[in-house]
């Protein structure tokens, strides 16, 4: 395994099942909810369920299969028009309910390392603003 020290991409994966779809509902900074305790916590909790649903409508008209095995997951979040790019720690943290979503759909085992490669984007479409989900199922061979 090569994988990128960075950011755990890793090229020599073999992909053997590849997905993607497109969600309308905007990615929001981190900042929006940097606190999940006490009150809050239930903001997030309705921005994880509100993700859920798409996540799960998506998955369901793409056939996405549920994990058994690694994943790949690249989000990439598509801004428009007098928006700008997060920073690669609130993009991080805006789609934690996202992964969190797909962990609860069982588009991914659970988020730890052993079983989910995540990568985050950001890209100015003024055409489509949203989320690009692409879901690979992957696998190591071993040198």
């Amino acid at each position: 395994m090569t994988a990128c020290p960075a950011c755990a991409f890793d090229p020599e994966a073999t992909v053997s099942a590849r997905w993607d779809f497109h969600i309308g509902r905007e990615v929001k900074s981190g900042n929006d909810r940097v606190n999940n305790v006490g009150g809050s916590r239930w903001r997030y909790r309705r921005v994880r369920d509100a993700w859920l649903c798409d996540v799960a409508n998506m998955a369901r008209v793409s056939a996405v299969t549920a994990a058994r095995a690694m994943r790949r997951v690249t989000l990439t979040r598509c801004y428009g028009k007098g928006q700008r790019a997060f920073d690669r720690d609130n993009l991080a943290t805006g789609c934690k309910p996202i992964v969190d979503a797909m962990v609860r759909v069982g588009l991914l085992v659970d988020d730890s390392p052993r079983h989910a490669e995540i990568h985050y984007k950001q890209i100015k479409d003024d055409g489509r603003v949203g989320l690009l989900v692409v879901i690979e199922e992957i696998t190591w061979v071993m040198s």
